[in-house]
């Protein structure tokens, strides 16, 4: 191959190269439609998360539409009461921070109904313990049964 040959195959393989952008490879913004985060924002979720020491722990969480949450935890087979939290929330996607005094959780908006606890890296919990990572929405007291 004459010099001229390998000059235009190396311009040729960079622009090639150059062509593959991170754009292509960006993930697109999930958006949430605003009926939605206001069933969520009108609701508690609650579910049993794994607990290393005990059989598990009862959470039950708010989000209000003023940027705060609460949660509220309690230890089962432990002799201690309830603990409640407030703390604030920042939406990026369909991921909600949460920020409780010196503590970050994440929660991730699956539907109206479910909202899944998930790690700092945002990733859902897989295999086996996926169920107990779910937060279902409460069922509402009616007071027509009774």
């Amino acid at each position: 191959m004459n010099l001229k040959n390998q000059f235009l195959s190396l311009v040729i393989a960079l622009a090639a190269l150059s062509s593959c952008n991170k754009k292509d490879k960006e993930i697109s913004p999930v958006f949430i439609q605003p009926q939605l985060l206001d069933t969520i924002f009108s609701n508690s979720y609650e579910g049993i998360i794994p607990c290393p020491d005990c059989p598990g722990i009862e959470t039950k969480i708010r989000i209000f539409n003023d940027s705060t949450i609460s949660r509220t935890i309690y230890y089962q087979g432990k002799n201690e009461l309830p603990q409640t939290k407030m703390g604030t929330w920042k939406l990026k996607d369909s991921i909600f921070e949460a920020s409780f005094d010196r503590e970050k959780l994440f929660y991730k908006i699956k539907s109206g109904n479910i909202i899944l606890r998930v790690g700092s890296d945002l990733k859902e919990v897989e295999g086996k313990l996926a169920n107990d990572y779910v937060l279902r929405k409460e069922n509402a007291f009616d007071i027509q049964k009774y």
